[in-house]
């Protein structure tokens, strides 16, 4: 395989993007994921924790069978579960807020393994 300075150099700079918050647009972080209600055993997925929530505080704010539910991922300081760490995406753009994108969950959950994926199919240690 080739020189891939270039390719690390444009994903380092993404990376430090993620990592420096207001960089990125908001909706650039969010993941939208079908929710099925009643469905689930063991832990919630993120769009179901959202529902539970919503529903706690407004009984009708029920969702539709396979509504697409959007969210995003933010900081926490203790190493709580993925389902303790989603938010709606309104909720951060509220006047004092105090949720903070979680950088390190997208680079490593979002960013890396598709990148990882794509270097494999051309020939490249991804490693390296």
């Amino acid at each position: 395989m080739g020189d891939l300075s270039r390719v690390k150099e444009v994903m380092t700079g993404i990376m430090s993007d993620v990592v420096r918050d207001g960089r990125i647009s908001l909706g650039e972080f969010l993941f939208a994921k079908e929710v099925r209600m009643g469905g689930y055993s063991g832990p919630l997925p993120p769009q179901a924790q959202i529902i539970k929530n919503r529903t706690r505080l407004d009984p009708r704010a029920n969702a539709l069978y396979a509504e697409r539910i959007p969210f995003v991922v933010v900081a926490s300081t203790t190493n709580q579960r993925l389902f303790n760490k989603v938010q709606e995406p309104w909720e951060l753009t509220q006047d004092g807020n105090q949720f903070r994108i979680d950088s390190k969950y997208y680079i490593e959950k979002a960013l890396l393994p598709p990148m990882e994926r794509l270097l494999k199919l051309l020939g490249a240690d991804p490693n390296r």
